[in-house]
């Protein structure tokens, strides 16, 4: 008979959340703390007791005093990054002479290009034919060609990648280098925290109005929360 094995799964913490986890587990007195998971399309939140006694008896769901989420996360930050940094290097805003009338380049294409999960919508044979005919009538072609060239070479993940990098790079530091290049479509902008966080004003405001609602609806005050995840 063959012989069975089992293996272990080996999970890659942050030392930065060891270190928070190993503040709970020293904790002496019952504490309120927030934590806040921000995922690739949801912003989720509870308020949960922590303390010795809690760790002497074990969890319960008791203990979760409240959740709440809202539908804004890491895609929509990606979404303003590749607004503010790359589809205006794609031909985002440009023009095109058309019927001799100057008109501005579609911008739906662009919209399409903000969300991972909409890119090969952008492959479709009339896209790509409707684009080419910009591209014809373009005042700024090379910037058309750029698109075409990024969407028929399928560079979704590559510029995932760089837009993964900045975004965490932002998250420790108050400037960050974007970078992406290929060889023909070659982009590279320096990146301040303090801009970025206008870029993402509005989903931050509707975050805070989510943790708010939470607070006032678990009847706690932000002061009576001593520490947040």
């Amino acid at each position: 008979m063959g012989r069975a094995f089992s293996f272990a799964p080996r999970i890659s913490i942050p030392q930065s959340l060891q270190e928070q986890y190993a503040q709970v587990q020293e904790l002496q007195r019952t504490r309120r703390i927030l934590i806040g998971d921000f995922g690739g399309g949801t912003s989720d939140f509870s308020l949960v007791q922590v303390g010795p006694t809690f760790r002497r008896r074990g969890r319960v769901s008791g203990d979760i005093v409240g959740n709440a989420g809202v539908g804004i996360a890491g895609d929509s930050f990606d979404a303003r990054i590749i607004r503010h940094l790359v589809s205006p290097a794609l031909g985002a805003g440009s023009q095109l002479r058309s019927l001799g009338k100057i008109l501005t380049v579609p911008n739906w294409v662009y919209i399409r290009l903000e969300r991972w999960h909409h890119l090969s919508l952008l492959r479709a044979k009339d896209v790509l034919n409707m684009l080419r005919g910009v591209h014809a009538q373009s005042l700024e072609p090379e910037k058309i060609a750029a698109l075409i060239h990024f969407i028929t070479e399928d560079l979704g993940f590559q510029l995932y990648r760089a837009v993964q990098k900045v975004k965490c790079d932002l998250s420790n530091e108050p400037a960050a280098t974007f970078k992406f290049s290929d060889g023909f479509v070659d982009l590279a902008a320096v990146v301040e925290r303090r801009s970025f966080e206008e870029w993402i004003s509005e989903e931050l405001a509707q975050i805070a109005r989510c943790v708010n609602s939470l607070l006032d609806s678990s009847g706690v005050l932000p002061k009576a929360t001593k520490m947040r995840f």
